[in-house]
């Protein structure tokens, strides 16, 4: 499972956050669960700055 965060402006996309689901314990332990709420709890924490993201190499460490 990947749970991914797309950040949206009034110009379209903005950014893309891939977040780890073995630590998003807040859907994980929920009680209802939709897609529609489990986005919102992904846009809470991303706003509040909590959400646990994926690393992601740079360029140079691609190489």
């Amino acid at each position: 499972m990947v749970l991914v965060v797309i950040e949206r402006d009034r110009n379209g996309l903005s950014g893309m956050v891939i977040a780890n689901p073995l630590q998003v314990k807040a859907i994980a332990q929920a009680h209802v669960k939709t897609d529609k709420i489990d986005a919102g709890t992904l846009a809470s924490l991303q706003a509040a700055g909590y959400l646990p993201q994926i690393w992601t190499p740079d360029a140079a460490t691609e190489r």
